[in-house]
């Protein structure tokens, strides 16, 4: 099993958009550098209670009607750089292309550190449908004419069978470890508990993969995908819920979503404000009548509710099931997900060294996406879109009020298809056509010599190409006179834990590396430093609050195994491992929190990250004051003697190294 760690953003989001270069089978950690679930507004505000149970004790609202948003259309002209004056759109012209907004600054949340399990039986065999069920029959999506007693009447034995079968996994919780703190660098949410479930809500139905997914499986596909899941959380989450909570939780989301325009329109439904308010009591009288205390129970309940909104509003067993599923991860921890998987777009796209796409990083603006980044050599670069620019609209189509998600799932497509753009710089707008083709993703984004003997290198994540561009970033320094290197790890999120050992093994001559803790033999591992020749140059990390996952390992494996100095402010602290388990009978995974992580010396991340030995901080704004405290000690005697106290701990030494 091959390890990654992957980072995901929590606030100010970006995403690059394209096709991976191929599929892995993964063990992961960490957060997805650039990700897709930044929540915009329109979720249905009023005076609604707070949480479940004071839902369960008011009177209901008299329903409410919605107006969907509406689109703009806006079109296409050309190919060239449509700001760029005549002469810059001449033929080997770069004048005016390069120029970044003065003060960029990204803020990224790390997510999870993760790993895919593809070792369960059959688990390779996607769209097999389980044994147990194939005999079960649950009420059609399209509804039934039966009365709801006959339709529980016929069906009550054959979900005995289904109940007996799935008995083999415990009813009650397991024991569990503790949970690891949250890390403390992220602020508090100012949303109350229910607001914070109105966003989720919005931002999960914005996402067209979600509708597309609903749609696309039967009533008896989910109700596996659920026993699934629920298995899973049983046997190997860190700290799993009660069925009780994860029913209540759905039963909450359930309620809340039926108010809510993304929702309503991912299902494909309309319903009437007395419909609205006749689901909304189902809903209560399931949480009343069909208490919940184990699986069996849990699974009554959610055969109860398919019923109940397929005669209120016409809700697709599909839809019902599959929010309960959502509903179980969001009970665990942040970190845990359900995850539908789509053709187009994959969880470690940016993870790879190309993808299929327009070559561009962005982010959501109240009314537009920003264009973080154009990659080179990518479409939207050749075409003359920079950094700063604004897309207002996607084939026509406004991005006003969209998620991100949704304008995600426009601009990706397969290679050579074509998207067209409306794009806005200063206070003029111009159409844009781009084809899309395979885009070089690189993540050394800089090295130089910052002085005659100091090299610098900077790592934006920890990818499948990492390595090989840091070995030639090194050598290149190296023929340069490089004496001593400073590696910039500042906003860096994460990537592929095994990544994040190779960039270890290249620096240390022995010790440990990482390991990970869990309830099972599979969560136990140690890594240490295996490579036979090391680079012994003296070594300067740098670190800041949003240096996480990865790039936390790789600084306290330099730090603890006294390679080398870590200067800059804490970093983020992130602390947990999640694995990525392949669903058997639909496309997508289940990532649930199964260890947490540890430093060379057995030190919990969670929460505390890497202290620097040396603190600084760019407070001014205006010099960087980190990279010039760094370059002073990399030429001082304390990493001098870090470095060659590293070669001494080695048993054996490699003279042909000895001047790197």
């Amino acid at each position: 099993m091959t390890t990654q760690l992957k980072t995901q953003a929590d606030q100010k989001q970006t995403q690059t958009f394209g096709w991976s270069a191929k599929q892995r089978v993964t063990r992961a950690m960490g957060a997805c550098l650039l990700s897709v679930m930044f929540l915009f507004g329109a979720t249905v505000q009023g005076a609604e209670p707070r949480d479940l149970q004071e839902w369960l004790n008011q009177p209901l609202s008299s329903g409410r009607s919605y107006d969907y948003l509406e689109d703009h259309s806006r079109y296409n002209d050309g190919i060239v750089d449509p700001f760029a004056s005549d002469s810059q759109n001449r033929v080997g012209s770069n004048e005016g292309r390069s120029r970044a907004p003065d003060d960029w600054r990204q803020r990224y949340h790390s997510d999870s550190i993760e790993q895919v399990d593809y070792n369960r039986p059959q688990s390779d065999r996607r769209n097999r449908r389980p044994d147990y069920e194939r005999s079960y029959y649950v009420p059609s999506d399209a509804g039934t004419t039966r009365t709801r007693d006959e339709e529980f009447q016929l069906n009550i034995e054959k979900l005995r069978e289904l109940l007996n079968q799935y008995q083999s996994t415990p009813a009650t919780t397991p024991a569990q470890p503790t949970t690891p703190s949250q890390p403390a660098a992220e602020p508090a949410s100012t949303l109350s508990p229910r607001e914070e479930r109105e966003q989720k809500l919005a931002a999960r139905y914005g996402d067209p993969v979600v509708g597309r997914y609903i749609m696309g499986i039967s009533t008896q596909q989910a109700l596996s995908v659920y026993n699934e899941t629920a298995k899973l959380i049983d046997t190997r989450h860190i700290q799993p819920t009660t069925y009780k909570e994860r029913v209540e939780y759905g039963l909450g989301n359930l309620d809340i979503a039926i108010q809510n325009q993304y929702f309503l329109s991912a299902n494909q439904i309309n319903p009437s404000s007395q419909q609205v308010t006749n689901f909304r009591n189902g809903l209560r009288q399931v949480y009343q009548n069909y208490p919940v205390t184990n699986s069996s129970d849990a699974l009554n309940a959610i055969y109860q509710t398919i019923n109940m909104a397929q005669q209120t509003v016409g809700l697709r067993g599909s839809a019902v099931v599959t929010e309960f599923i959502f509903a179980a991860t969001e009970t665990l921890d942040k970190y845990s997900a359900f995850v539908p998987e789509d053709g187009y777009r994959k969880p470690s796209a940016t993870l790879e060294d190309s993808i299929v796409g327009i070559g561009v990083e962005i982010k959501p603006e109240a009314d537009s996406v920003l264009i973080v980044k154009a990659l080179p050599n990518g479409p939207a670069a050749s075409a003359g879109l920079r950094s700063g620019d604004l897309i207002m609209s996607i084939d026509g189509q406004s991005v006003t009020g969209k998620t991100l998600d949704w304008v995600a799932d426009r601009i990706t497509g397969a290679e050579g298809s074509r998207v067209v753009l409306a794009v806005k710089r200063d206070s003029k707008t111009a159409n844009v056509t781009l084809v899309r083709a395979r885009v070089k993703i690189e993540s050394v984004s800089e090295f130089k010599m910052v002085s005659s003997d100091v090299g610098y290198i900077k790592v934006d994540k920890f990818s499948q190409s990492t390595s090989e561009e840091m070995d030639k970033a090194l050598w290149s320094l190296h023929n340069s006179g490089m004496k001593s290197l400073i590696i910039d790890m500042r906003g860096n999120p994460g990537g592929l834990l095994t990544t994040a050992i190779e960039m270890s093994n290249k620096f240390l001559p022995s010790g440990t590396i990482v390991s990970t803790r869990g309830r099972t033999a599979g969560d136990q591992s140690m890594e240490t430093a295996t490579y036979e020749q090391t680079w012994k140059t003296p070594l300067v990390v740098l670190v800041d609050k949003n240096s996480a996952s990865a790039s936390e390992i790789f600084a306290a494996a330099i730090q603890e195994n006294g390679r080398g100095l870590v200067v800059g402010e804490r970093s983020y602290g992130k602390g947990t491992v999640q694995t990525h388990f392949p669903l058997q009978a639909v496309n997508g995974n289940l990532r649930i929190t199964t260890a947490k992580f540890y430093s060379p010396k057995g030190r919990e991340m969670a929460g505390a990250g890497v202290t620097p030995d040396v603190t600084v901080s760019n407070s001014n704004g205006g010099e960087d004051l980190v990279l010039m405290r760094a370059t002073e000690e990399a030429g001082g005697n304390r990493v001098q003697d870090l470095a060659q106290s590293g070669s001494r701990n080695r048993n054996q030494t490699y003279p042909a190294l000895s001047s790197y």
